[in-house]
């Protein structure tokens, strides 16, 4: 039986010894250095970044520093949301206009029926703002 002969352990046991050494120290001076490094540079930027929001949250500027987070968060996803409905509408009230007015092509060649357009349109904008 092959794997019984004794002849065969030694080869063996010198690739595993070979292989296993090799990785032991590619790993051991490659690759941990490296992981080393990162997870050093990551608890100082950790370190300081939890500084910084200990200065924000004893102060006014911590008062200000949340105010921005909540506003960021809560008010002014709301607040897109209002415009984005005005717009829908001006653009709705637009079509509507524009597909009452059959002879559209002839006003926009003509430089002062355009001009009338863009004012209707600015003024459309200042009624809904």
């Amino acid at each position: 039986m092959p794997q019984l002969d004794k002849v065969t352990w030694f080869s063996q046991i010198f690739w595993f010894l070979v292989v296993f050494l090799s990785f032991y120290f590619v790993m051991l001076f490659c690759v941990l250095p490296t992981v080393a490094a990162s997870l050093k540079l990551r608890a100082k930027k950790l370190g300081k970044l939890s500084a910084v929001r200990n200065t924000f949250s004893s102060d006014k500027q911590g008062q200000i520093y949340k105010q921005m987070v909540h506003n960021s968060l809560f008010v002014f996803p709301t607040h897109v949301l209002t415009v984005k409905q005005e717009i829908d509408i001006f653009v709705l009230k637009l079509s509507v206009f524009l597909k009452d007015n059959l002879n559209f092509k002839k006003v926009v060649k003509d430089s002062s029926r355009l001009l009338f357009l863009v004012r209707f349109m600015q003024e459309e904008i200042k009624k809904n703002a």
